[in-house]
């Protein structure tokens, strides 16, 4: 049987203990950069390998997770697998003072670019995802706003037999304690609100 990781889930244990992930601040001040990191991580510690500062194609990312699941179904013993299934997510979370619609364009820009860095397609692989989430001091434009939720990239490897990828865009303003994202972000909103 394939299970599938249920960030639903995650959220629903996350919101009945807010106190401890320190999402019980008073949201009429603004909230650190680093406060909201420490949040993140302790949301995301169990399931993540995470890490500071990490650089990959020329961008320096605040935060990077990976998660990855395999699934296997075999017969009479576990060595005889008759076939496995593989679902990565990819995490990266910068953090701006201001974002504007150019800087956006170029984030797409470097996923497009970087997809050969961070996804390896191949037999058993069924999906992966990059989560890329921009942390912002001040509030977004409107402009910026229509752009995130028409952001979208999917890709298929071989037509589909060696999975496909989507892209996952999230932006938070620390200033108003709002979250924008796209029609893929909206399955792991609860992880970023």
């Amino acid at each position: 049987m394939f299970t599938h990781f249920d960030y639903n889930q995650l959220t629903i244990l996350d919101n009945k203990s807010k106190i401890d992930l320190g999402m019980t601040k008073n949201f009429g001040e603004n909230m650190e950069f680093e406060d909201y990191k420490a949040i993140l991580r302790r949301k995301l510690t169990s399931t993540y390998d995470l890490s500071d500062n990490y650089e990959i194609n020329g961008l320096f990312f605040d935060l990077y997770g990976n998660y990855h699941m395999r699934t296997e179904r075999y017969l009479a013993t576990k060595k005889a697998v008759v076939y496995g299934m593989e679902n990565n997510d990819y995490l990266f979370v910068k953090h701006h003072e201001d974002l504007n619609p150019v800087d956006l364009a170029n984030y797409l820009t470097w996923t497009k670019e970087s997809l050969k860095l961070i996804v390896f397609p191949h037999r058993e692989h069924m999906s992966s995802t990059i989560t890329l989430v921009c942390v912002v001091e001040n509030d977004l434009d409107e402009e910026l706003i229509k752009q995130i939720r028409k952001s979208k990239y999917h890709r298929g490897f071989s037509l589909g037999f060696k999975g496909w990828f989507d892209l996952r865009l999230a932006v938070y303003s620390l200033k108003n304690h709002s979250l924008v994202t796209n029609k893929k972000g909206r399955e792991v909103k609860g992880l970023f609100l």
